[in-house]
């Protein structure tokens, strides 16, 4: 007899939200005829996905994530709890200094690198930065320089997560008592 295979897990129905490749009140210096505006609208998109993360507290994936497609930062956002958790009025109108910094470092290597393709030496000013240490891309999504994040900042944002799930937990407790306030009415006027 074959063995019984589990049933396929539900799908979850994602709400999809686009948010650009930067946050909305940044504006985008890059030529669109630029050779490497491609190289740089990923830079954007890429840092702004990280930053999104950061600004809604590290979500759960199955809640609440971001991906990038194409050039553009999409929210996956889960019903239910998901909905609780993203805000469209939460998402950051300008770069915070941790973005800032990746963004400067990966213009700086992308530059590096085209200097070396074409053979031309390194800038004084280059070779100056290069001198000092420059944090690097550890792992996916980690890097060298999130201790660069304020502490005021990461509390304010945990805090607004916070208070955006107990205002939901109200509401659900709200509805839930009116529930049980009809249903007891119910059974009074049905002895």
């Amino acid at each position: 007899m074959p063995e019984a295979k589990p049933p396929p897990a539900p799908l979850i129905a994602y709400r999809e939200v686009s948010l650009g490749t930067r946050p909305g009140e940044e504006h985008e210096f890059v030529s669109p005829d630029d050779p490497q505006a491609d190289a740089m609208h990923r830079i954007d998109a890429l840092a702004f996905r990280r930053y999104l993360e950061r600004a809604f507290s590290h979500p759960q994936p199955e809640m609440l994530r971001f991906e990038v497609r194409g050039f553009d930062v999409v929210a996956l956002i889960a019903p239910g709890e998901g909905e609780v958790w993203f805000s469209e009025a939460a998402v950051p109108k300008r770069w915070d200094y941790v973005a800032v910094t990746e963004i400067s470092i990966a213009l700086f290597e992308l530059e590096r690198a085209r200097l070396a393709r074409e053979g031309h030496a390194l800038p004084d000013a280059m070779r100056a930065l290069i001198d000092q240490t420059l944090p690097t891309m550890l792992a996916e999504g980690e890097t060298a320089y999130d201790a660069l994040e304020s502490p005021e900042e990461i509390a304010q944002r945990r805090a607004a997560v916070i208070d955006r799930l107990r205002a939901a937990n109200e509401k659900v407790r709200a509805v839930a008592n009116a529930r049980q306030t009809i249903v007891r009415r119910a059974m009074r006027r049905g002895r």
